[in-house]
């Protein structure tokens, strides 16, 4: 664990790892400079299995990572951050599995997400096969770093985390272990991940374009995924601005609807990912009259998002709806030709297509 300023939430954190029903583990925690309690409360917990390290100066993640990794004794190497927890059962599966599958280098979960408070938000679950775990990246990064496990040895092998990279280091790393090393997902949930609503997303934007143009570069990873979409997420990331510019752009754009659209408008909004929750949020900040009266979404495991009710699309008569909205940054284009397969094209409205994102 690596640990900047984050007396919120890493007691509960700690705690959660202390507490795993595999006992026989050395706890590496790396205060990366910390200027509030964070040390203080790490020196309140009397276990044998700690070792802390407090740096003397704030470096990024990268380097606090592998000055970690280099603390580390044994070959198998669990992550968790200063703001997730532990399912009691995670590491004791994980260790289990990583025995069974010797070939296997890196092994990640399915998440559970949580609010600050703590409260339940979604599942997250990611793809289990190595296949298709590699045939993914074309899209996204297909595992959630804070709940993964390692052979150190090998990512020692890989040149440990890219201190270049200040964000998505986890990704460029698991590029590298894909090329050469097995790799898989546990299907089930055995961390907790911590999110806020409004949190910045993007920004490992320039980051995540190296990545792609470098996935896009080399022949190995050429061979195993799918060029073209490859070059599709490539180009939507480069297109992403800097968060308040989005949020803005979705303002206005809201504004601009309202005022254009009958108040009695029936709108349905489709996608239930982090645009929608910041989407709504901004609606609401607005005052505006006009807002959505469901949530159209195939994965989320919610049954509202502030209030209003989630449905799959399947189950949806879209006849109740005026209009369409999709709010989806990278799935646009394609829930767009879908929903207009079957609906009358005006009544979809492309959030961000046509927008200043394409120019």
């Amino acid at each position: 664990m690596s640990v900047l300023n984050g007396e919120h939430y890493l007691e509960e954190a700690i705690k959660s790892v202390l507490d795993q029903s595999l006992e026989d583990f050395d706890f590496i925690i790396i205060d990366n400079c910390s200027t509030d309690r964070t040390s203080s409360i790490i020196k309140g917990f009397n276990d044998a299995r700690i070792h802390s390290y407090k740096l003397k100066e704030k470096v990024n993640l990268s380097r606090s990572l592998n000055f970690g990794l280099g603390k580390c004794n044994s070959d198998l190497v669990a992550r968790i951050d200063a703001d997730d927890l532990m399912q009691r059962e995670r590491l004791e599966k994980q260790v289990v599995f990583m025995e069974k599958n010797s070939e296997v280098v890196l092994l990640g979960t399915a998440i559970e997400r949580i609010y600050e408070d703590g409260s339940y938000r979604d599942i997250v679950e990611y793809p289990c096969i190595h296949e298709e775990i590699v045939s993914s990246i074309v899209r996204r990064n297909p595992f959630a770093h804070p709940s993964v496990i390692y052979r150190k040895n090998a990512i020692k092998s890989l040149g440990n985390y890219s201190e270049q990279y200040h964000f998505a280091q986890d990704f460029k790393l698991w590029i590298e272990v894909m090329k050469r090393f097995k790799v898989a997902n546990l299907r089930e949930p055995l961390t907790k991940y911590r999110t806020h609503p409004l949190q910045n997303s993007f920004k490992t934007s320039k980051e995540t374009v190296e990545i792609y143009e470098f996935i896009l570069s080399d022949q190995i990873l050429r061979s195993m995924i799918s060029i073209d979409l490859a070059k599709e997420t490539l180009t939507k990331w480069k297109s992403v601005p800097l968060d308040e510019e989005m949020s803005e752009l979705r303002k206005r754009i809201w504004t601009e609807w309202t005022e254009s659209l009958p108040i009695t408008s029936k709108l349905a909004l489709y996608g239930g990912g982090d645009h929608t929750e910041r989407l709504l949020h901004e609606i609401n900040a607005l005052g505006s009259k006009l807002k959505p009266f469901v949530i159209l979404d195939n994965s989320s495991t919610r049954e509202h998002i502030k209030g209003i009710p989630v449905t799959r699309p399947s189950c949806f008569n879209f006849s109740t709806a005026d209009y369409i909205v999709v709010s989806s940054f990278f799935y646009e284009d394609e829930i767009i030709s879908d929903l207009k397969k079957n609906i009358q094209g005006d009544k979809v409205l492309s959030f961000y297509i046509g927008s200043d994102f394409k120019n």
